[in-house]
Parts: structure tokens; C-alpha cells; sequence
């Protein structure tokens, strides 16, 4: 029994996996652009003591925001060519590969 189609299983659920983890990491980037959008406007009424702390929070949430989107799009790198390699894999298990006969000929056979 071949492992292909296991394999591509994995493969797809690996898929599977790393698209919705972008997807989260979207979601993320989002609230803290959310976040950072907000400050100017909570500035206005603060004392400087507040402030202080609130320009911390701003600079955290932007780091966040800077490993949030560098992570999502290194995992959209990797979903994408493991996409490519599982394409791949699948075209060359179709094809129809060359057999021996016992007679030493060669016959036309597909992928078992």
C-alpha cells in the first residue's frame, strides 16, 4: 500500500495549519494597529506621568506588531512552498513511470 496519499494528507493539514495560523497573526496585527491608532487621542486629557507610560505600552505594542507581521509572512513563505512541494509530489506520483518486464522490455505503468 502506497503512503502517498497519507503523506499528502499531512501535508495539506501542515498546510492547513500554517494558513490559519497567518490568519491569527492578521487578527493580532490588526488589534494592535487598533491599539496604536488609539493613542493620540488618549493623550490630550494625561498627565506626563501617565504618558510616560502609555508611550511603553505604544512602543510594546508596536514590537508586537513588527513580530506579529514578520511571522506571518515568513509562515505564508513556508505554507506556500510546501504547497509547491506537495503540487509537486502529487504530479510526479501520477505519472506513469517505466517498468521493466521480466522478458527485459520496457512497459508503461502509473503510479501504484
Amino acid at each position: 500500500m502506497s503512503q502517498t496519499p497519507t503523506a499528502a494528507n499531512v501535508a495539506q493539514d501542515a498546510i492547513d495549519l500554517l494558513t490559519a495560523t497567518c490568519e491569527q497573526l492578521d487578527m493580532l496585527a490588526a488589534t494592535l494597529r487598533a491599539i496604536r491608532k488609539a493613542y493620540p487621542d488618549a493623550f490630550a486629557g494625561m498627565s506626563d506621568g501617565i504618558r510616560s507610560g502609555l508611550l511603553d505600552t505604544r512602543h510594546l505594542s508596536d514590537l508586537g506588531l513588527n513580530a506579529a507581521t514578520d511571522w506571518r509572512e515568513y509562515l505564508a513563505e513556508q505554507a506556500s512552498e510546501l504547497a509547491a512541494q506537495l503540487d509537486y509530489a502529487q504530479e510526479v506520483a501520477e505519472r506513469p513511470q517505466s517498468v521493466r518486464t521480466p522478458s527485459g522490455q520496457e512497459a508503461q505503468g502509473g503510479a501504484q
